[in-house]
């Protein structure tokens, strides 16, 4: 019997995290002019932005943390997988920068989402993922990305050729 896996995609992900250091920027002319701003003025950053080297650094910080309060512990292998114990059994939530999945028994997920308290987007059990077609069979997850690369071969006009088993011819 195989645990319900969930998506979700935490909406600005990059946009959350307090800055550890001042970062001062200089508006666009537009933008100035809507805050009648003098082009001497500048901006001080309070929270990441995208664009920023650090604001992937410092979500995945923020991640760790909130993780961590929802009784989640961080993999010592991957810093991207997470573990939680429960009487109804194991959660795990794997992470890839913004997009992530959770596995664990039935109705842990709903109480995750109450713990997790970022606003998230596509909350849907896993279909689809970072170009994956995922299916279940025998008690397996299979992941493809058979539809991105018919994609491609359409694109580039190859997808009326004809196979072959090997690349390269034997004895050259």
């Amino acid at each position: 019997h195989r645990k319900p896996i969930h998506q979700f995609d935490v909406k600005g992900a990059f946009l959350q995290s307090f800055l550890k250091c001042k970062i001062w920027l200089k508006p666009t002319p537009e933008i100035a002019r809507l805050l009648n701003m003098t082009h001497d003025d500048c901006l001080l950053l309070k929270k990441t932005i995208y664009g920023l080297k650090q604001s992937a650094r410092r979500w995945h910080e923020d991640l760790i943390i909130k993780m961590a309060r929802c009784g989640f512990r961080q993999s010592l292998i991957d810093d991207c997988l997470f573990f939680k114990d429960t009487d109804l059994g194991k959660e795990v939530v794997v992470v890839h920068v913004d997009d992530c999945m959770h596995a664990g028994p039935p109705g842990t997920f709903d109480s995750f989402m109450k713990e997790f308290k970022y606003e998230v987007s596509l909350a849907a059990p896993l279909f689809y993922i970072l170009g994956h077609t995922c299916t279940f069979a025998r008690g397996m997850l299979k992941m493809t990305q058979t539809s991105d690369i018919e994609a491609m071969c359409r694109s580039f006009e190859i997808s009326t050729t004809k196979g072959k088993r090997k690349p390269m011819e034997p004895k050259i």
